[in-house]
């Protein structure tokens, strides 16, 4: 939270100091700026730390846009400093920094070619600066490319229209969690202020050279605004009419906002900036107590949720059923968030710090693993493979190319469980599943790796097709007599088939 007032306040601040700057003044028009970054609609990142990654880009890029705009050059030392270490933070701050930081490193390298071509000992040590950060930059993106995993569950838009509805959508969020609110207004009022400002910046870098380097500047910030937008809209598909109004993404498109003012007072008419700043002014203050009831609703949310979770740390549930019970609504993943209320209540933080805590009983089972009574050696992959509902029963989610992997107990001579696909697979009208293959095989102990594994279970489920694949399904496989080794429960697409969709699942695996 303080991170996020910080870098906000930090935000408007100098949004603040470029307008004086600019027009030798301070102004009551520049409110705008306060309203722009400091309201509630951007509770959810105002109340998750890890959102962290998210604020700091918006707020470094607005910080640039503020510091080009206030000369038509940079040239001290200091602010190229200041200019270049922002642009660098940004592909350290993951995605939406690296979608932002092209466009940026883009400027530094052409302001530093032409600072200098300039000449003068002054201009080309600024000139290697912003040279020397631009190539950082760019070799900071480049590795993060390299060396992105990736994810099996990546969807990306299935066509350009999407794409655009969802980045207007992310664009709009620009006034806040209000932004949803009063769509497609907000949207009005976004592209308003900024085709015309990106039009005149356009206009001037061609036309002024002893200004075409703020121009450029200022336009550039705002096309990586417009790239984080294209990259929401084209890997952000799900949600329907609501995809792109995510909130923690309030900050990401405010420098759209910012960088059209901007865009007016430095290069503008003085009339028509008093104007666009007025116009941005009435709309963030009327819109500010839209903004300030949805952060007090979630607050609400929040504390009862916050609520019911200290009732059950109280209750002395273990961490594993703390994290079973909760993790939906505190974390993204219910492994790790079992481990991390495990450390808590070692160290007796947070809210474990008062009361006496017995000692974590392990009963065999593990936090997300609840509803099974044998306990995997592992599973893959790890992120994708987590507990939900499905039929009101307790499952573990286990979409195709996911494994699940036992080891045979001694004496073991069958394993029971049930699986299945979840009802929303197939009675939806988009993105129905059209089968999943589960497979068990057995790989024997000391089996050579390249030794193909023996296979003791095999069906195909179609439930869009056939009714007697829906809803759950008994598993009961023999094991050989002796057997020793593992046991690999996978879940499979066959060639040609669509995994979009395919919520496929097992539960109440027992050896017996």
């Amino acid at each position: 939270m303080a991170v996020w007032s910080d870098s906000c306040a930090l935000a408007a601040l100098a949004s603040i100091l470029a307008a004086r700057k600019i027009r030798s003044r301070t102004s009551a028009l520049d409110l705008v700026f306060p309203l722009l970054w400091l309201h509630w609609g951007n509770y959810e990142n105002l109340l998750m730390a890890h959102q962290v990654a998210i604020v700091l880009p918006g707020c470094l890029c607005a910080i640039v846009a503020a510091r080009v705009a206030a000369s038509p050059t940079i040239a001290s030392a200091r602010s190229t400093i200041l200019v270049g270490a922002c642009v660098l933070a940004l592909p350290l701050c993951g995605g939406g920094g690296v979608a932002q930081a092209p466009a940026l490193a883009l400027w530094l390298l052409l302001s530093g070619l032409a600072g200098w071509r300039s000449g003068g000992t002054a201009r080309r040590s600024t000139a290697a600066i912003l040279l020397a950060c631009a190539a950082l930059a760019i070799a900071f993106i480049v590795l993060y490319v390299l060396r992105f995993p990736g994810t099996q569950e990546f969807r990306r838009s299935p066509d350009l229209a999407s794409t655009l509805a969802t980045a207007a959508r992310f664009s709009a969020l620009a006034l806040g969690a209000a932004g949803e609110t009063v769509w497609p207004l907000s949207l009005a009022i976004v592209a308003g202020a900024v085709l015309p400002a990106a039009v005149l910046l356009a206009s001037v870098a061609c036309a002024r050279t002893g200004e075409r380097v703020r121009a450029a500047g200022l336009l550039c910030c705002m096309a990586a605004v417009a790239s984080i937008a294209w990259s929401v809209g084209w890997a952000r598909p799900e949600g329907g009419e609501r995809s792109g109004f995510a909130v923690r993404y309030v900050t990401l498109p405010a420098p759209l906002l910012a960088g059209s003012v901007f865009a007016w007072l430095a290069l503008g008419s003085p009339a028509v900036a008093r104007w666009v700043q007025g116009a941005l002014l009435v709309a963030l203050a009327a819109l500010l107590p839209l903004n300030t009831r949805a952060g007090i609703d979630f607050g609400e949310r929040r504390s009862a949720l916050a609520a019911s979770f200290l009732r059950d740390v109280e209750a002395g549930l273990s961490s594993d059923e703390l994290s079973f019970r909760h993790w939906r609504t505190m974390h993204p993943n219910p492994r790790p968030f079992a481990a991390m209320l495990a450390l808590l209540r070692e160290a007796r933080l947070g809210p474990f710090r008062r009361g006496s805590w017995p000692a974590e009983i392990d009963e065999g089972r593990a936090g997300p693993y609840l509803m099974l009574e044998a306990q995997p050696l592992r599973v893959f992959p790890p992120a994708l493979v987590m507990p939900r509902k499905a039929g009101g029963r307790d499952v573990l989610m286990a979409p195709p190319e996911s494994e699940l992997v036992f080891e045979i107990p001694p004496g073991a001579h069958s394993l029971r469980g049930v699986f299945g696909i979840a009802p929303e697979s197939y009675t939806r009208a988009r993105r129905s599943t059209d089968g999943v293959r589960f497979v068990v095989e057995m790989r024997r102990q000391g089996q050579a790796p390249q030794e193909l594994p023996e296979l003791l279970f095999e069906r195909l489920l179609e439930p869009q097709g056939r009714r007697e694949d829906r809803g759950f399904q008994s598993l009961c496989v023999d094991l050989p007599e002796g057997a020793r080794g593992t046991l690999v429960l996978r879940t499979l697409n066959d060639p040609g088939m669509d995994r979009r969709g395919d919520l496929a699942f097992w539960t109440e695996l027992a050896f017996d």
